[in-house]
């Protein structure tokens, strides 16, 4: 049977399984209600064996019966012809493979021109640092963007970004227009949460004599940016680099194109306000922000530091490293299994110890990894520097001292089939059995990929 359902642009449906967002086509039980995507229903091999006194998650239904594979219900929400008509759009423009990587290895020779900054190892035997092209926005076109983003998996930093702003985005600022909104504040070190104010965060954020790492995660957590801070939006809408991607209507962001009444992806901006990484625990250095791996591609720019005569009151002193507001480690999209694999040796439970964000780098670490041929694009952010991070890039973040920072993600055409691989890395992490320490944790499908494509095309 095939049942013809219509979109509820105000929800976003999605697979009970591995939270992927509904397209076109899903499979419904006609009993329980639960639906699956196509992905799921394909590699579901139903089983007639009981695990730990359980059936798979796919299997199960009410307490009387189980799933069978034959008898779900196919679920279109395609109207009549649209598939034709996103067919005949999609093939006539459908690249060659072979000359897409043709594309990319010139778009690496170009790179090659561009002025980079070689960082230093901190001492012998050290992690591999490898070279990240810096420019001062002025000097960053549109088309030298695209040769850069089209050679995949390079990340970029533009110097003086804070000039492009009108607001001061400094802590005197949020504290005088903010100060009494409820906020939560996160611990880095131990992952937890509490409930407080802007003015006290901010308090703990000037003095700089909190022993612990604390941060206003994706702040706003609920509202959306322009809806919570219309000013600041505005602000960061006009002043943000290559704004052709960056930009919620930037004609090159794919995600542009959703319909004004649909429930689009919150791709941001979102801010990020911690104070300095001090301490240690276990013996292994905190983060502010761990070791993870974004869907998209990101902008993130540093518009306040603590520090100028006073900066040795906030910042953490290291052998061998430049005074700077955060440390970032980039790393190549092809080194993520090797990166996994020496991480599932410490916490061999973790099904995914990137995509779980449960880990941080020491520089022990970053040197073991060097001998597996395994670096970092390793950047000193100062205020006034926008990072670009392409999809598929694990990185990670340690502050230095207490920082304002602003990001977006935005989809670029460059890094879809990246956006795609992870998608389906998310997908795959959706538990079969509720047996382990991350049951019940699929990784959300924020982006709904195929709905932005869909929107993208009908957009030509």
């Amino acid at each position: 049977p095939i049942l013809r359902m219509q979109h509820v642009p105000e929800t976003r449906a999605s697979c009970d399984i591995c939270a992927a967002s509904f397209h076109m086509g899903s499979y419904m039980c006609g009993c329980c209600g639960r639906e699956y995507c196509m992905y799921c229903y394909n590699n579901w091999q139903p089983s007639a064996t009981i695990v730990a006194g359980k059936l798979s998650r796919m299997d199960q239904c009410s307490r009387k019966r189980r799933h069978a594979k034959q008898s779900m219900i196919f679920v279109t929400r395609a109207l009549p012809g649209h598939l034709e008509s996103l067919l005949c759009k999609l093939f006539p423009d459908m690249l060659d493979f072979s000359d897409q990587r043709l594309h990319r290895r010139q778009s690496r020779e170009s790179v090659q021109k561009l002025p980079t900054v070689r960082q230093q190892y901190p001492h012998e035997n050290g992690p591999l640092y490898l070279a990240v092209p810096t420019l001062k926005h002025q000097d960053m076109g549109l088309e030298q963007f695209q040769s850069l983003w089209s050679a995949g998996g390079i990340p970029l930093v533009l110097t003086g970004v804070k000039s492009r702003f009108q607001l001061p985005w400094d802590d005197t600022y949020f504290v005088d227009e903010h100060g009494m909104d409820k906020c939560i504040i996160h611990d880095c070190s131990t992952g937890l949460a509490a409930e407080s104010t802007v003015a006290e965060f901010f308090k703990m954020f000037r003095s700089g004599e909190n022993t612990r790492s604390l941060k206003l995660k994706d702040w706003p957590p609920t509202d959306t940016f322009q809806s919570a801070f219309p000013d600041l939006f505005a602000d960061f809408e006009n002043a943000v680099p290559i704004p052709e991607y960056t930009r919620r209507t930037g004609p090159m962001n794919l995600a542009s194109y959703f319909p004004e009444h649909w429930n689009a992806p919150d791709l941001g901006p979102k801010m990020y306000h911690a104070t300095p990484s001090k301490e240690k625990r276990m013996r292994k250095l905190v983060g502010t922000t761990n070791l993870h791996l974004d869907l998209t591609d990101a902008v993130n720019i540093m518009l306040y530091e603590t520090g100028g005569e006073n900066a040795p009151q906030y910042s953490t002193v290291e052998k061998g490293i430049p005074e700077c507001g955060a440390i970032w480690d980039i790393f190549r999209p092809e080194d993520a299994s090797k990166i996994r694999g020496f991480l599932k040796l410490r916490d061999p439970e973790c099904d995914d110890p990137i995509h779980r964000q449960c880990h941080y780098l020491s520089e022990h670490d970053l040197s073991l990894l060097a001998k597996e041929g395994v670096g970092s694009y390793r950047i000193y952010q100062r205020a006034g520097d926008a990072v670009f991070i392409p999809a598929g890039c694990a990185h990670q973040v340690r502050n230095r001292r207490s920082c304002v920072k602003v990001a977006v993600d935005f989809l670029s055409p460059e890094n879809l089939e990246r956006c795609y691989f992870l998608l389906r890395e998310g997908m795959a992490m959706a538990p079969k059995y509720s047996t382990n320490r991350y049951k019940e944790k699929s990784k959300e499908d924020v982006l709904q990929l195929w709905n932005c494509l869909d929107f993208a095309f009908q957009g030509l």
